[in-house]
């Protein structure tokens, strides 16, 4: 088709059958028309992703997690809370990992955590052990004597996880809770049945520890949630 037309051709359309007024037109008017196509694309993609956006109500941060399968699995939340899974959703932030603070990424993904969880960019916090002790022992999480004053406590007292306070952090040490060993009690471990598994984020065999962030812009909702997950 290269060799057959050139800037130079002035066809006679009478002449021509209507497959090669078609390659004719395709030959001259190829990049337009992809440019075209490409405008369109963009104005459907962006009328469609914004007519179906939905209001995060809720951020969840999920160290080392994997990315939930089923996008329901949070709408029977919703709807008890209020809201419609069609309009708000809850949102699961999978990209960050940990490797023990030996890893190469944890060059990258510590800080990250750090600065997520200091500005309110997650609303409950889901790890590992290990990642959970690193981020508590540094004053990020909200103490349970806090999530879960007085006789709330009571029924998940079993599961909680203790951290040692980082003195050269300066952690916020409430005057509600008393340390354990010299540990506090920032956490608490999901059961093998929660949500969390069901929705294959993380694999059984790794126990996993929830927290709500000191710094929580929907505290509220997010202690609902926790106790949704320890069910």
């Amino acid at each position: 088709m290269g060799a057959k037309y050139t800037s130079k051709d002035k066809p006679d359309f009478s002449a021509m059958s209507a497959g090669e007024k078609v390659k004719w037109f395709l030959f001259y008017y190829k990049w337009l028309l992809i440019l075209a196509i490409g405008v369109l694309a963009f104005i459907l993609f962006a009328v469609l992703t914004g007519g179906k956006k939905k209001e995060t109500v809720l951020n969840l941060l999920a160290v080392n997690g994997i990315q939930e399968e089923d996008e329901t699995i949070w709408d029977g939340f919703l709807t008890t809370h209020g809201f419609e899974p069609g309009k708000q959703e809850v949102t699961l932030n999978t990209n960050l990992a940990y490797q023990g603070g030996m890893g190469v990424m944890d060059a990258y993904s510590i800080p990250s955590m750090a600065t997520i969880l200091n500005a309110g960019g997650a609303d409950v916090f889901l790890s590992d052990e290990d990642c959970f002790e690193a981020m508590g022992s540094l004053g990020a999480f909200t103490p349970i004597s806090e999530l879960f004053p007085g006789d709330e406590a009571k029924e998940y007292e079993d599961r909680f996880v203790y951290v040692e306070m980082d003195p050269d952090a300066d952690p916020y040490i409430s005057d509600t809770e008393t340390a354990v060993n010299g540990k506090y009690a920032r956490g608490i471990r999901l059961n093998k049945d929660s949500l969390v598994y069901q929705a294959l984020m993380y694999p059984t065999e790794v126990d996993i520890i929830v927290a709500l962030p000191v710094s929580a812009e929907n505290a509220l909702l997010g202690k609902e949630f926790i106790i949704e997950l320890l069910k």
